[in-house]
């Protein structure tokens, strides 16, 4: 290639090519084998499955373990709501699980349940107050904390039903909610 080029070398877009060529060469399927086309696909299907367990199992042993959700829960909401054990699911997911005491108001028993995490460890975000009450967007206070990998988020709503939300995730930089 050097000789046939010239005084200047080959250009870069030549090299370029050359590589581009060699490697659709070497990956090219065999014409006319319809049957080395199939294994080729069912390889690649299987590979990608078994590397996608084998991404799966190592992350089941990198990733933070979920705190119990009874004593947490517990945390959060102390005595300024009433929890009901049943809709709280076993991966730290309250929805609808706590509801406020009537007369508490929203933003100060988030308040309290952030002092509360942070005595027990929790680092804490500020409360933030946040939406209007249009039927849709509730107003709401929430707060977020995160302690060994977890993050939790803290919700409480200014509505009929005065709910109290917390969820937990790991690790916190996901930000995809279990």
């Amino acid at each position: 290639m050097a000789d046939a080029a010239g005084p200047g070398g080959p250009t870069r877009a030549d090299r370029w090519q050359l590589v581009f060529d060699g490697l659709r060469e070497r990956f090219r399927l065999p014409p006319g084998r319809p049957l080395a086309v199939v294994t080729a696909v069912l390889a690649l299907l299987i590979g990608g499955a078994i590397g996608a367990a084998a991404g799966s199992w190592a992350g089941m042993w990198a990733f933070p373990k979920m705190p119990a959700v009874g004593p947490v829960a517990g945390q959060a909401v102390g005595s300024d709501a009433t929890l009901e054990p049943h809709p709280i699911q076993r991966r730290l997911r309250m929805d609808g699980a706590a509801q406020l005491r009537p007369g508490v108001d929203a933003t100060e028993a988030v308040g309290r349940a952030r002092d509360r995490m942070a005595a027990a460890g929790w680092e804490p975000t500020p409360v933030v107050v946040s939406g209007g009450n249009d039927g849709i967007h509730y107003r709401r206070a929430a707060f977020t904390a995160d302690k060994s990998g977890i993050r939790l988020e803290v919700t409480a709503y200014y509505s009929e039903t005065r709910l109290v939300e917390i969820h937990g995730r790991s690790p916190p930089s996901r930000s995809t909610c279990i």
